[in-house]
């Protein structure tokens, strides 16, 4: 039984392969095309959207895996069946139901593929993806990091290290400095509520003051602060939900329902994400 076990899952392999390497091409050619239109604006370079489109692999994968499963079931058990080879599986004792349970065991492994593709790589490439793409069409003046997106405003400088749930933003440094370059003013904070992109409030901060070799510690458990971005810059600490993994909108969704907000966007992206894997594994 084991030997069978294993000829089927080669055979779905071998069924699912195929399917899965023409549609990812065909999808793939057809996202590139329209980057190409993007090509030469701003910063934009043919080298940007091949890494664009490398890092979006994963997500199109997840987005394919529903018609995948239905023709590669579709093109290896008609293979089985035109070879004779189900009718003399069971002519050999194996039954029906041992054969789609031999499929479910493939099924359920692409299943949990899908599943962490979605939930643990898909969203960390595609948030990357992004950022490198709008930082690239825009005239923002941000740097993103190993450690986070920087900011500047003259003489003021800001990391924001990740933005969680795609719209609060966490690990806030702000660091001043005078004309000699000497640093007067460090603040950090644990995240921000954005009401008004204009007027942040940090929570949980410290602020630091130095003078010379002297300085001082405040800590503040809220106060306003009004952010030194613009309107594109703003656009990157907002994610499209399609970027956020089901374990984030679900939190997201907790938050604002506390705060009474409306849910319903970031409810059906979650349930959108959550029914993926059930739909492939109905195909």
């Amino acid at each position: 039984m084991r030997i069978f076990h294993r000829y089927l899952a080669g055979s779905l392999l071998r069924g699912y392969l195929p399917v899965l390497a023409f549609f990812l091409s065909v999808f793939s050619l057809l996202a590139f095309i329209e980057e190409l239109d993007q090509v030469g604006k701003g910063r934009y370079t043919l080298m940007g959207a091949g890494e664009v489109l490398l890092l979006t692999l994963p997500s199109r994968f997840v987005l394919l895996a529903p018609f995948v499963a239905l023709l590669g079931s579709i093109m290896a058990l008609g293979g089985l069946a035109n070879g004779r080879e189900l009718l003399a599986m069971q002519a050999s004792g194996v039954s029906p139901y041992q054969i789609a349970g031999g499929v479910i065991k493939v099924v359920i492994a692409f299943i949990l593929i899908v599943v962490c593709l979605q939930e643990f790589v898909s969203p960390s490439l595609g948030q990357q993806a992004h950022l490198t793409r709008y930082m690239a069409l825009s005239n923002t003046r941000a740097y993103q990091g190993e450690e986070g997106l920087w900011f500047r405003d003259g003489t003021r400088y800001v990391r924001i290290q990740k933005v969680m749930y795609g719209e609060i933003p966490q690990g806030i440094d702000i660091f001043e400095f005078d004309k000699e370059g000497n640093l007067k003013v460090y603040l950090h904070a644990q995240e921000a509520e954005i009401e008004d992109p204009h007027r942040w409030t940090l929570k949980n901060s410290k602020k630091t003051l130095i003078s010379g070799l002297n300085f001082s510690k405040e800590y503040v458990s809220r106060m306003d602060w009004e952010p030194p971005l613009n309107q594109e810059e703003m656009k990157l600490l907002t994610l499209p939900t399609s970027l956020l993994a089901p374990s984030d909108l679900y939190k997201y969704i907790e938050v604002l329902q506390r705060k009474k907000r409306n849910v319903l966007k970031y409810e059906l992206a979650f349930w959108q994400k959550i029914f993926m894997p059930f739909t492939t594994g109905l195909m």
